[in-house]
C-alpha cells in the first residue's frame, strides 16, 4: 500500500494565499486524509484477518495523517481569521458610513432613511 499525499506546503504559504487557494488546499489536504484513513481501516481490517501490514509503512503513513491533519488545521485557523476580520472591517466600514451620512444628509433625510432601514431589516 503506496500512498502518495499533496506536495503542497500550506505552513508556508498561508499569508500569501488568496481564500479561495486555501479552500482548494483544504479540500486537497482533507481529501488525502481520507485516503490516508480508508487505508489505514483497510490495513486494520487486514490484520484482524492476520494479514499484517509492514510496520515501516504503518509509521510512514500514521505520520503522513498527524502531519495533514494539522495542516488541515492550520489552514482552517487561517479561514476562521479571515472570517473574523472580514466581519470586523463590514463593522467598521458600516460605522464609518453611518457617520458621514448624519454629517451629509439632512436630519430629516438620514431619519427617513433610518426608518427604511429598520423596517426592510425586519421584515
Amino acid at each position: 500500500m503506496n500512498m502518495r499525499w499533496p506536495a503542497i506546503d500550506p505552513i508556508t504559504t498561508l499569508p500569501i494565499a488568496g481564500t479561495e487557494q486555501l479552500l482548494d488546499m483544504k479540500m486537497e489536504i482533507d481529501s488525502a486524509l481520507d485516503d490516508i484513513k480508508n487505508q489505514l481501516d483497510r490495513a486494520k481490517a487486514n490484520a484482524q484477518q492476520g494479514i499484517m501490514a509492514e510496520p515501516d509503512w504503518f509509521a510512514r503513513i500514521n505520520g503522513a495523517k498527524r502531519i495533514l491533519g494539522r495542516k488541515s488545521q492550520r489552514i482552517q485557523m487561517e479561514l476562521s481569521k479571515r472570517k473574523e476580520q472580514a466581519r470586523r472591517d463590514h463593522k467598521s466600514y458600516q460605522a464609518a458610513f453611518i457617520a458621514v451620512a448624519k454629517r451629509i444628509l439632512s436630519a430629516d433625510l438620514y431619519t427617513r432613511i433610518e426608518t427604511e432601514a429598520r423596517e426592510e431589516s425586519t421584515t
